[in-house]
């Protein structure tokens, strides 16, 4: 006689597992049901789309526990300092298995202000487990990512001649401009002439940044009296309706 799926002991393992923080929630199905298959309770289960479809139930059904309802831990500020502790590499990945999650409970959060609420349970074993393996997941993604553009750029370098963005000229001229060292010459050819950086380029070119550069300033200096005009008006508007309120 089949065991219904509410008695069997893989659903049993699963909300377990699930509880515990040891499936979380990024875990995709196949890798979930790769991890569980060697267990007795799996025997006989195949990985399918009942399987996928019963794992996010239990899955759903754990986001909606009762106690998870007490928290509301997507925006805690307990989940801000344990992720923020993960990367600034005051909690290592892997801390789960070494110091174990009631070494990190009693080490870094018993005594900070945003576990005030919070005690060391199952929820913070859990939460502890998601979010490690998710930090571990983003981690190996920016190493594999950064392996994959230097492998990129070996074989695809820049050819940096007569390139202008970027570069210490570019860093130089932008400097002279906003300080207004410019105006001290009377022409843009004397400008040019002022520094050898500068004759690295064809004056033509170096001309053009010149125009570029002066048209972007005076573009910025009109939103910075755009936005002046509208912040005055604005606390113009908001004394009248004081006034008004006190009428």
């Amino acid at each position: 006689m089949t065991t219904p799926w509410k008695d069997h002991p893989a659903r049993k393992l699963l909300a377990k597992a699930l509880k515990n923080g040891d499936l979380p929630m990024e875990m995709k199905p196949r890798e979930v049901y790769d991890k569980c298959i060697d267990d007795e309770a799996f025997a006989g289960m195949i990985y399918d789309s009942t399987f996928t479809r019963r794992l996010r139930d239990l899955r759903k059904k754990e986001e909606n526990s009762t106690n998870d309802g007490v928290v509301d831990w997507k925006k805690h500020p307990a989940k801000k300092f344990l992720v923020a502790a993960f990367e600034k590499g005051v909690i290592s990945v892997g801390c789960s298995e070494t110091m174990g999650p009631k070494g990190v409970w009693e080490n870094y959060c018993v005594n900070h202000k945003s576990f005030a609420e919070m005690n060391y349970d199952a929820d913070f074993t859990r939460r502890l487990k998601s979010i490690e393996t998710n930090y571990a997941k983003r981690a190996k993604r920016k190493i594999d990512d950064q392996k994959a553009f230097d492998i990129f750029r070996a074989n695809n370098p820049i050819n940096w001649e007569g390139r202008w963005a970027g570069i210490e000229c570019q860093k130089v001229f932008k400097q002279d401009i906003s300080s207004g060292k410019y105006l001290e010459f009377k022409t843009p050819k004397a400008f040019y002439e002022s520094r050898p950086l500068y004759q690295e380029f064809p004056l033509q070119k170096f001309r053009d940044h010149i125009y570029q550069e002066l048209r972007l300033k005076k573009f910025n200096n009109y939103v910075k009296t755009l936005k002046k005009n509208e912040a005055d008006e604005d606390n113009g508007g908001g004394d009248d309706e004081e006034e008004r309120s006190n009428v």
